[in-house]
């Protein structure tokens, strides 16, 4: 177990805040292992409106997916303990298809598997429900111990799906016949993302009492990586597709990046004016998106830390994004009712 210590890191302002203490084109590099980059004319960090809104959701929306061809996007909501809502959206038409559900239990996370057939639902009470992509048809309610799913992941090869409960019950289902050959307790923290390398599961844990982020290898039973947290409550972390990248949001607004193949911290800014809500990386891991109460999205350079582009059009708190496969579009859900799409293809480029 490998732990980093940060706790005499400086906290910094968003980048746009650094141009006012760096000259133009410097970047300034602390020993401790974070890199940041000084705002140019050219960098300055874009103000991008969407690319299309889609509308028809009755509900705040909690989570979003898309399929791997990014021909589909699924969107899931509802009112807690309630109602649910789901709909299957194609990007390019503008059209949807509302999958039927009829639960009391508000859909959380969204999980599409490798090769599109099956859309995994799991919603406010610990249950995980497998749809039909094509045709929306229910197939299959995996059912959990009751409380909050607060992870949901399918492996690479599609074999195997992961889901985390907040009471620390970590379940992995066979996909071949929806059998669970493993369930096992988490230490005390709340898992917020989940990735597999190859057929294991990595964890990303916060832990409250510990104030830390733990780095969970779900196989060996311990953590791969401790990064202990002394300023702002923890409020969402995120693994990249790979499991060398961490990223971990506070209700302060603050972002911090780190590498674990370092253990450093290759970024902290105060990216936002409240609690960052949503975090999720890009498949090539070039991008960092942010969510917020502050209702704007941003996204980062994964390599230098620069903000490239604040995306406006949320007028409620974001609650979720997903990258599209091939990092070009992005999309947001939260408080309004809405999901909005980004065409994220530039900032690749700048």
């Amino acid at each position: 177990m490998l732990i980093a210590n940060w706790s005499r890191l400086p906290r910094l302002g968003s980048t746009r805040t650094l141009m006012l203490a760096l000259s133009m084109a410097s970047i300034a590099v602390l020993g401790i292992g974070v890199l940041m980059v000084g705002d140019t004319d050219s960098q300055t960090p874009a103000s991008a409106g969407p690319e299309l809104i889609l509308r028809e959701h009755r509900f705040p929306v909690r989570a979003v997916a898309f399929a791997a061809d990014a021909g589909v996007l699924a969107a899931g909501g509802g009112v807690l303990g309630q109602v649910d809502e789901l709909m299957l959206w194609n990007p390019a038409t503008s059209s949807n298809q509302p999958v039927v559900g009829g639960h009391k239990n508000r859909i959380e996370l969204l999980a599409i598997s490798p090769d599109g057939e099956t859309l995994a639902a799991g919603d406010d009470g610990g249950n995980v429900r497998l749809y039909d992509r094509s045709t929306g048809a229910e197939q299959i309610i995996l059912r959990g111990r009751g409380g909050f799913l607060s992870a949901l992941a399918f492996s690479q090869d599609g074999c195997t799906l992961a889901a985390a409960n907040t009471d620390g019950t970590f379940y992995l289902w066979n996909t071949a016949d929806w059998t669970m050959p493993r369930q096992m307790q988490i230490p005390v923290g709340r898992v917020h993302s989940v990735v597999f390398l190859d057929t294991d599961p990595l964890l990303a844990i916060g832990c409250a009492v510990e104030r830390c982020v733990k780095v969970w290898d779900a196989a060996a039973g311990r953590a791969r990586a401790i990064f202990p947290a002394e300023t702002g409550a923890l409020a969402c972390a995120a693994l990249s597709s790979s499991g060398s990248l961490l990223a971990a949001g506070r209700m302060d607004g603050t972002v911090t990046l780190w590498d674990l193949g370092t253990l450093q911290a290759r970024l902290v800014v105060d990216a936002h004016r409240s609690s960052v809500t949503a975090l999720v990386f890009s498949r090539d891991e070039r991008l960092l998106a942010t969510g917020s109460l502050d209702m704007l999205v941003k996204v980062w350079e994964v390599t230098t830390g620069r903000e490239l582009a604040t995306l406006e059009g949320n007028t409620d708190t974001v609650h979720t994004l997903a990258f599209a496969k091939d990092s070009t579009r992005l999309a947001s859900g939260g408080d309004d009712k809405t999901v909005i799409l980004w065409n994220t293809s530039a900032l690749r480029t700048r």
